[in-house]
């Protein structure tokens, strides 16, 4: 009886069922649990946290995964150990909790590698990875992502090697090596055509696009950014859709097109919320805040940028941090408060470069020098962006050369 509820589970949740699906396997635990059968009352619990997972409930499917983590510690699975530890990290990273999922993750890493489980730790060193570069600890993510790949290629998953050269090709782009970076993309392009998998093909995409702008290759950043949003929305992949528009309205904000950016963005923020993904909602609203303030609407752009105060708060995402506080003290700045434009946009490289996040830290002195040059520290601030366009120049990235040149050199 109780293996055929758990059987019927599954089905219900593939039939688009979810609640039905995790009454049955919750059935299912209890006729486990009162016959004393521990390891398939946690399989049927480890339902449950996957059915409330997938409703986005993340209370509950914390609270499920931690009750069968229990069982199977006790009847001394440690592959089943591991992979809830697994799970309970993912919920804490959906939820923003970075550094509370970081030692989860680690404890999942370190047992599968005692069992010898390759499959699992060779992709546990990948979510790692992950979940380092999101919380800004490029140095030590970079490290994990090169051992991930050594790992997926000594099983010869090439699924997860192409998803780790893509993740590494972020971090040390990130970095400021846009070469390496490039050459890493490259790497993953065979195993890209190799083995069909769209959702790395997008991240794929993603990251060229990403590059391509910085090296003020427009054409060539929006043909691979339309790829990424055409197929996300092509596999159903609404969240990583949105983000696909706001860099596309990124791109439309640089060729001075900003007010098409809006609707993506607002579209990206709506998505968002409905999935609590505080981290994406801040960084659409501070792509919004750019299109806004760049029609001269800065007002508005003020009041988007208010939204964010409560969500940044517990915003444990460097990147998304770093990007609303450069928006945030060109806002400031066109507002009249150049002090407190300058006092946030310094704190803000501060953070950039402890963490060695180039990319932030090049946005943050751009912003800082044209603040300079435009309140009447026309020599200062062009000291500063000389300093900067032989920088960014130097390491390829050829937008931000442009800018502080043409700031330098008004015409």
């Amino acid at each position: 009886m109780a293996r055929a509820l758990l059987m019927q589970s599954p089905a219900l949740e593939n039939l688009g069922q979810p609640q039905q699906a995790a009454q049955k396997a919750e059935e299912a635990q209890r006729i486990f649990a009162e016959a004393g059968n521990q390891d398939m009352a946690a399989l049927a619990l480890n339902k449950v946290a996957v059915a409330a997972l997938n409703q986005s409930d993340y209370p509950v499917a914390k609270e499920k995964f931690e009750g069968a983590l229990k069982m199977w510690r006790e009847v001394g699975d440690e592959d089943k150990v591991a992979a809830a530890l697994g799970d309970i990290g993912q919920i804490l990273k959906r939820e923003g909790e970075l550094r509370e999922a970081t030692p989860y993750y680690q404890q999942s890493l370190d047992i599968f590698r005692q069992v010898e489980d390759k499959n699992n730790y060779a992709r546990m060193y990948g979510n790692l990875g992950n979940l380092l570069n999101f919380s800004g600890d490029l140095e030590r993510a970079t490290t994990v992502y090169e051992q991930a790949i050594v790992a997926t290629r000594e099983i010869g998953d090439k699924d997860l090697e192409e998803a780790d050269l893509i993740n590494l090709a972020d971090v040390v782009s990130s970095q400021g090596d846009l070469v390496k970076a490039r050459s890493l993309l490259s790497q993953a392009e065979p195993l890209l055509q190799e083995t069909g998998d769209k959702i790395d093909l997008v991240d794929s995409r993603l990251n060229w696009g990403d590059i391509l702008s910085a090296q003020n290759d427009f054409p060539g950043a929006r043909a691979k950014l339309q790829e990424a949003l055409d197929t996300a929305s092509q596999i159903g992949v609404k969240d990583v859709a949105a983000w696909a528009g706001c860099e596309l309205g990124k791109l439309d904000i640089e060729e001075g097109q900003a007010a098409k950016a809006e609707a993506p963005c607002q579209e990206a923020i709506a998505k968002f919320q409905s999935e609590n993904d505080t981290q994406h909602e801040d960084m659409a609203r501070a792509v919004l805040a750019q299109a806004l303030l760049e029609q001269g609407k800065t007002a508005e752009a003020q009041k988007e940028l208010a939204s964010t105060h409560a969500l940044a708060a517990k915003n444990q995402n460097l990147s998304s941090r770093l990007m609303l506080a450069t928006i945030a003290g060109r806002v400031c700045a066109a507002s009249g408060d150049t002090a407190g434009a300058e006092k946030t946009l310094q704190a803000a490289r501060a953070e950039a470069t402890r963490a060695g996040y180039v990319t932030h830290e090049f946005e943050i002195r751009l912003a800082l020098g044209e603040i300079e040059v435009k309140s009447g520290r026309a020599v200062v601030g062009r000291v500063r962006l000389s300093s900067l366009e032989k920088d960014t120049r130097d390491r390829g990235f050829l937008l931000i050369a442009a800018k502080a040149s043409d700031l330098q050199n008004p015409r």
